[in-house]
C-alpha cells in the first residue's frame, strides 16, 4: 500500500552550508535540551493528506507524528518558499520509556538545496516529526510530504492515539495526589455539586465540608438518611498503576493524581471492589453478589457458581469477580479507562475494552460529566477528549 502527500510550492536553490553557516538553535543529538523548546503540535499526520504552516517570531519549531502498524519505507520531504531554509528531524518514542528522546535523524539541505529530505526504513512505533529555519531569523511559509510504502502505512487509529496522547501530557499539569483531592471536595470544587457529593458506585450524596472523607448528611439515590462516608477511588485502580508505571516515577504520581480517573466513592463499595475489572454480571443477592444500591460485584455473566469477592479471594476454582457499574455512570468510567490507556500507554485486556466500548456507546457524556471535564481542564490544564467525542474510541481498534 502506497500513500503519498502531494503539493506544489516555489522551490529555490539556496547557497551551500558552508557558505551561509552552521544551523542556529539546532536540536542536539544528546535530546537533552529539546523537550523545553515546546515545538508547536500540529497533531497527526493522516497519510494522503498534505500539510503547512508558517515559521514566526512565536512559532518557530513545528511537531507532527504519525505511527506505523508494521514495516513501511518512510520519506519525508519539504518544500518551501524563498525566504525559509527549513531543517528537517525525525523521532521515534521509545515504547517502555513512552519519551521521544534524541533524533534518528536530521537533514538540512538534500542535495545542497534549501529543501530538506529523510528517507528510513521504519517498523511499528510511533514517530515524531520536527521542523524549524536553518537560521533563528528566517520567516515564512513551509509545507512537508509524506511518502509511506509498505504494510505498515495502513492506518489502525494508533496515529490517532498518539496524537491525543500527545496533547493530553503536553498540557497536563500534575497537581499530586492530595492536591488533587483538594481540587474534587472544595467548595466550588470538581465535584461540588451546589453543596453536595455524588459517589460514583452507590450515587449516594454527602455534604460537601472540604474534607478528602465528606460524610455529614448522607442520602441514598431515593433520598433516604443513611450513614456513609466518601473516599477517593482511582477507577483505574492502583494495581494496574503499578503494573504497567514505575512505582513512584513521575510518570506513576501523574497517573496516581489524574482528575480524569479518580472520583468520590462510597468507602464501602470502594473497598469491595479492590482492584477488580469493570465487567458485566448477572449476580444477585442470593448467590453472594455484593450489591450497594444500583452497583454490583460478583462472577462475570456467564460463569457458574459462586464467589466471596472479598479483598480479592475467591472461592476455590472460580474466575475472578468484576464490578458493574450503575447504568448512569457506565460511560463515565468507560471514557476515564481508554483516556487512561491512552495518556499513559496502559493497555485493556480485549475483554475489557470491548465492554468498555459498549458502555460507551449506552451511556454518552450528560451535563454534569462535561462540566467535570471543564472544571478539571480549569486545575489540571488539560481534557478527556473521550468525554469531548466519544465517536473517537471507535476508531481505535486496539487500546
Amino acid at each position: 500500500m502506497k500513500y503519498l502527500i502531494l503539493f506544489s510550492l516555489l522551490i529555490a536553490c539556496g547557497p551551500s552550508e558552508d557558505e551561509k553557516g552552521p544551523e542556529e538553535d539546532a536540536l542536539t543529538l544528546s535530546g537533552k535540551d529539546d523537550s523545553f523548546r515546546k515545538p508547536t503540535f500540529h497533531g497527526h499526520v493522516s497519510f494522503g493528506e498534505s500539510e503547512f504552516s508558517s515559521i514566526t517570531k512565536s512559532e518557530k519549531i513545528h511537531a507532527w507524528t504519525f505511527a506505523l502498524s508494521g514495516p513501511a519505507e518512510v520519506t519525508i520531504e519539504t518544500a518551501h518558499d524563498s525566504e525559509v531554509d527549513t531543517v528537517l528531524y525525525y523521532y521515534k518514542k521509545n515504547a517502555i520509556t513512552r519519551n521521544w528522546g534524541p533524533y534518528k535523524k536530521k537533514n538540512d539541505d538534500y542535495k545542497e538545496n534549501d529543501w530538506s529530505r529523510i528517507s528510513f526504513s521504519g517498523d511499528t512505533g510511533n514517530y515524531r516529526i520536527i521542523v524549524k529555519s536553518h537560521s533563528k531569523t528566517e520567516r515564512g511559509g513551509f509545507s512537508f510530504q509524506v511518502n509511506c510504502e509498505g504494510e505498515g502505512c495502513e492506518d489502525n487509529g494508533v496515529a490517532l492515539r498518539d496524537s491525543l496522547q500527545t496533547q493530553a501530557a503536553e498540557k497536563h499539569i500534575v497537581l499530586g495526589y492530595r492536591g488533587a483531592r483538594d481540587e474534587m471536595y472544595k467548595y466550588g470544587g470538581i465535584d461540588d455539586e451546589e453543596g453536595r457529593i455524588e459517589g460514583l458506585y452507590s450515587g449516594r450524596h454527602v455534604d460537601t465540608d472540604q474534607t478528602r472523607v465528606p460524610s455529614l448528611n448522607c442520602t441514598t439515590i431515593e433520598g433516604s438518611a443513611i450513614e456513609c462516608s466518601m473516599n477517593t477511588e482511582h477507577t483505574f485502580a492502583r494495581h494496574f498503576l503499578r503494573k504497567y508505571l514505575i512505582d513512584k516515577s513521575p510518570e506513576f504520581f501523574a497517573a496516581e493524581s489524574d482528575l480524569h480517573h479518580i472520583y468520590p466513592a462510597d468507602q464501602v463499595i470502594n473497598a469491595k471492589r479492590g482492584h477488580f475489572s469493570f465487567g458485566e454480571t448477572d449476580c444477585d443477592e442470593k448467590n453472594n453478589c455484593k450489591v450497594n444500591e444500583e452497583s454490583k460485584l460478583g462472577i462475570p455473566t456467564g460463569e457458574e457458581g459462586s464467589a466471596r469477592c472479598s479483598k480479592g479471594k475467591l472461592d476455590s476454582g472460580q474466575a475472578e469477580c468484576v464490578i458493574e457499574v450503575r447504568d448512569l455512570r457506565k460511560g463515565d468510567v468507560a471514557r476515564a479507562q481508554f483516556y487512561m490507556a491512552m495518556r499513559y500507554g496502559m493497555p485493556l485486556d480485549e475483554k475489557t475494552e470491548t465492554i468498555m466500548k459498549t458502555w460507551n456507546q449506552d451511556d454518552p457524556p450528560d451535563a454534569k460529566e462535561m462540566l467535570r471535564n471543564d472544571r478539571i481542564e480549569q486545575v489540571q490544564g488539560n481534557r478527556n477528549p473521550f468525554v469531548d467525542d466519544p465517536d473517537l474510541i471507535s476508531k481505535i481498534t486496539n487500546f
